[in-house]
């Protein structure tokens, strides 16, 4: 119902539809806050955020979980508010919280569940199911119930619960938002949208914009991911070391242009979502970078894990002080690390982390206790501190290794253009090339592709042989469910066009079981990266080439597929 209005988005912040339906939400909503009561504002409120979250990808797979999530949530923070039996109330909360924990850890990360208690099958199955914020939605959830059983709710306003958890701005990305303020925001009286707030925001949102789609992709095209850097021989020092720093800015230009047009929506609503980034790259210290990195997930983890495993371990006295102290670092970041991602290489990259921040705070304890003089005059020390912020940002960038799959991270490391991929170069026509109202001709930079002259039909182009419907054995490539695969299509499109790459996913009879969108190919968008995910029971796939009669360019001329697993 609602996504014949709208297109199905795979991110908000990246389509026009979205900034239309906005611009016209907030306009509803600024004139239901000034002619209404608080009680029609809350519904119209919450009915708007179950229009956004419907336009989102999957939704009609994931929205029914989410119903059902909510429902459990919500029930388990009701069972505690109404208790008046502590002993209850405390076996309530901690049924909730392993509720929480268990429904992300079975959709979200079926290999750690997986290296400790087997199930496959199940997993599998569960690890397909697209659930869009399920991550971010889990911290609010907790959050919720803790506020709960500590007493700091003094009235369960169902409404204003229901808006919380499925507030659209900082549902897909974060950052974090927190119960209590958000009650607070809800109850507070609604202030004026005035000229000066109405500029900044939009300021804001376009800086964003531009972060995302300009600064992220010419970070990107020059990072250790982009398809470019694993053709270059040889890769020297240099060259690595600035694609590094090139994947950094990436992720930085990608999550923060996010968070900047979530908060600025969100204070659009008169809602105050937490800032999540403030000048990362200046951090000093290892310490002052996560107080300035992702900081709404630092100060959750702080306040949800860090102290109250601190206030555990110094109670029982069981480690000196000191230890307490890296001990339950180590913990947070380990636990962050495996929060970003389902594999081993992510809980490396919570580890390194923990154990960098620990022994950021052994140096610094060892300098305070028997030089505090020299402590503060080399911290007061300009130089020392320039040399602090180069330390800190290198240590940060070439974490971001970690991010990447460990041997494909090995494989850079070694020599860059040894990787293992599945690589099928177009410098002749190849054998298994199947198409439909399209021509194939050899040209000296690879294969040019024409629509037919009397093509009447959608052209069509299969790169790895075989039909639409079914392939044979010999067609395609082998498929392994739950792996990720990246692909890229280099080429050049001279003429206006949009073909849209697809992933046809097959079972072992040959049959086609999954189609899934990669993306389009447009004169501007060459080379073309793309993501994909193995399902069960699929075993082999292609990648398809379509496109209406009228959107198929005159001309485009494919050089090169490059598709490797990266999970």
């Amino acid at each position: 119902m609602f996504q014949s209005i709208f297109l199905s988005m795979e991110n908000y912040y990246v389509e026009s539809t979205f900034y239309v339906a906005v611009i016209i939400g907030i306009l509803l909503y600024r004139i239901i806050c000034r002619w209404s009561s608080p009680q029609p504002k809350q519904i119209a409120f919450i009915g708007l955020n179950i229009f956004f979250l419907f336009q989102l990808k999957e939704a009609n797979q994931f929205i029914p979980l989410l119903i059902a999530y909510l429902i459990c949530v919500i029930g388990f923070g009701y069972l505690i508010f109404q208790s008046k039996s502590e002993r209850r109330r405390k076996l309530t909360f901690r049924i909730g919280i392993v509720f929480c924990l268990s429904t992300l850890a079975l959709f979200k990360y079926p290999n750690y569940i997986y290296l400790i208690m087997g199930g496959e099958n199940i997993l599998r199955t569960l690890s397909t199911l697209e659930w869009v914020g399920l991550s971010y939605l889990t911290f609010r959830a907790i959050d919720f119930i803790i506020m709960v059983h500590t007493k700091r709710i003094k009235e369960f306003n169902l409404l204003i619960i229901c808006s919380y958890f499925i507030f659209f701005a900082p549902f897909v990305s974060g950052p974090i938002n927190r119960f209590l303020p958000f009650v607070k925001n809800q109850i507070a009286p609604d202030t004026s949208l005035d000229f000066s707030r109405l500029r900044r925001n939009l300021l804001r949102v376009s800086i964003g914009i531009i972060k995302i789609l300009f600064l992220s992709k010419l970070a990107y095209a020059n990072s250790i991911i982009a398809p470019e850097f694993q053709i270059i021989q040889p890769v020297d020092i240099i060259v690595l070391t600035w694609s590094v720093y090139a994947y950094f800015f990436y992720i930085y230009f990608e999550f923060s242009g996010y968070c900047d047009i979530a908060i600025s929506i969100a204070d659009f609503f008169g809602i105050d979502v937490p800032e999540n980034f403030e000048y990362p790259f200046l951090a000093s210290n290892i310490q002052d970078f996560w107080n300035r990195w992702h900081i709404s997930l630092s100060q959750w983890m702080r306040d949800h894990v860090f102290f109250p495993l601190t206030i555990y371990l110094t109670t029982r006295k069981i480690l000196p002080k000191l230890a307490v102290s890296c001990l339950s670092i180590f913990v947070t970041f380990f636990l962050i690390g495996i929060w970003h991602g389902n594999s081993l290489n992510w809980a490396l990259y919570g580890i390194y982390h923990g154990i960098g921040l620990s022994l950021y705070m052994l140096y610094n304890q060892v300098l305070k206790t028997r030089s505090p003089i020299f402590f503060e005059k080399l911290s007061d020390n300009a130089g020392y501190k320039i040399i602090c912020i180069l330390a800190t940002f290198n240590f940060v960038a070439w974490g971001f290794l970690l991010t990447l799959d460990l041997q494909k991270a090995k494989n850079i490391l070694d020599n860059p253009s040894s990787m293992s991929l599945v690589d099928e170069s177009y410098s002749t026509i190849p054998n298994n090339l199947f198409s439909s109202e399209i021509e194939i001709r050899q040209a000296s930079e690879g294969i040019l592709v024409t629509p037919l002259s009397k093509a009447k039909s959608s052209p069509l182009l299969l790169l790895g042989g075989g039909s639409w419907n079914s392939l044979s054995s010999k067609d395609g490539w082998e498929l392994i469910p739950r792996a990720y695969y990246r692909g890229s299509l280099t080429g050049d499109m001279s003429t206006e066009g949009e073909i849209e790459v697809l992933c046809l996913m097959y079972n072992s009879k040959g049959q086609l079981i999954r189609q899934k969108s990669l993306g389009f190919i447009r004169s501007y968008a060459l080379p073309i990266i793309f993501d994909f995910e193995g399902i069960d029971p699929a075993i082999r796939f292609n990648i398809a080439l379509s496109a209406n009669l009228e959107n198929w360019p005159k001309e485009i001329t494919l050089t090169k597929l490059r598709i490797e697993k990266i999970n």
